[in-house]
């Protein structure tokens, strides 16, 4: 065969017969890449979107006024501060968001009763049930959730105290004001709550039920009223707000 023959031979035969069988890895490597990008991708399962209720827009002022409440570098004397010299200035969202940091900001052992900080909080809570009765329709649902935590998170110290300062304070007539007062607080937001249950969101109605529960307040009729909104949106609550509505969910089993 002359050498004319032999590369017009060449340029006929196909490349692919050329390849060596170790060379056959790459378009196989190609094909297996191009696989996986064809098959769908595996999507997490996330929590359902909740439907946004319907929320109260607040004046600038009152707005202004929740965020020196809500600052994060202040202490619980500096609400306390606000409250004896902007008292009149305080509105519904603004005890709200009071009891909510001032409950994150309690000492370790809860507020000493023999202290101005007790008589204070008492003072702050009936300022808060007082609004809650003179104008219901202005507490929103986010409103009445951090209101309640609040005031049965300010009540946990108390209640988990060991034997000797549980003893100290009993009978303390800051004690029994204090108490008092949380409670007929949470027993008025658990009345409004019970009728308009579906304007909670999730987080906030197992914040409601936690603190019901913590606070050892038997509500059967709030539990079943938000035990049955909670029923067909339980998709929408994490594992934590499962947990904290669980008595709700017990009450109607």
């Amino acid at each position: 065969m002359d050498c004319r023959a032999l590369l017009l031979a060449l340029l006929v035969t196909p490349l692919d017969s050329f390849y060596h069988p170790v060379c056959t890895r790459v378009p196989l490597a190609l094909r297996a890449q191009q696989q996986r990008q064809q098959r769908p991708k595996r999507l997490h399962k996330r929590r359902e979107p909740e439907r946004e209720p319907e929320r109260r827009s607040w004046n600038p002022q009152a707005i202004k006024l929740n965020r020196q409440i809500a600052n994060r570098d202040g202490s619980h004397e500096d609400i306390f501060r606000l409250f004896n010299t902007r008292k009149k200035d305080f509105c519904e969202v603004n005890y709200a968001t009071a009891l909510n940091w001032l409950a994150k900001k309690q000492p370790r052992g809860g507020y000493a009763v023999d202290s101005q900080d007790a008589r204070n909080l008492a003072e702050l809570i009936l300022a808060a049930s007082n609004q809650l009765d003179s104008n219901p329709d202005g507490w929103d649902a986010r409103a009445l959730a951090n209101a309640a935590w609040g005031a049965a998170k300010l009540l946990q110290p108390r209640k988990y105290a060991n034997p000797r300062e549980r003893r100290a304070v009993q009978g303390s007539e800051v004690e029994e004001a204090l108490k008092a007062a949380c409670a007929s607080l949470l027993r008025k937001i658990g009345d409004l709550a019970e009728t308009r249950p579906d304007d909670f969101k999730a987080q906030e109605l197992a914040n409601v039920a936690w603190s019901f529960a913590t606070a050892d307040l038997d509500a059967p009729r709030l539990y079943a009223s938000l035990a049955t909104s909670a029923t067909p949106r339980l998709a929408q609550f994490s594992a934590q707000e499962l947990a904290n509505v669980r008595p709700a969910r017990k009450s109607v089993i």
